[in-house]
């Protein structure tokens, strides 16, 4: 994205409904996202929405396949120094 559209992007994902998680990050990209929909369909028409918007110079959509394991990392007494 545009150094000028990111505020915008962030913006935009932060208020958007099917956007689960958002995460700014390095190495050639400028956000890693995490969305839920409720099927294919709303996928292409947010995609299309971005790249309308925002003249998105490159995207990589992966789908999740297996929830191997969630966060637990708060859940942990030791880190939280309760132990």
């Amino acid at each position: 994205v545009q150094k000028e559209k990111r505020i915008l992007l962030a913006d935009f994902l932060i208020k958007h409904n099917n956007v689960n998680s958002a995460f700014k990050i390095n190495n050639g990209y400028d956000f890693h996202i995490e969305c839920m929909f409720r099927n294919l369909k709303e996928l292409e028409e947010f995609n299309e929405n971005l790249e309308e918007k925002f003249n998105i110079k490159d995207k990589k959509v992966f789908f999740l396949i297996e929830d191997i394991k969630r966060e637990t990392f708060l859940e942990d007494p030791y880190v939280l120094g309760l132990a």
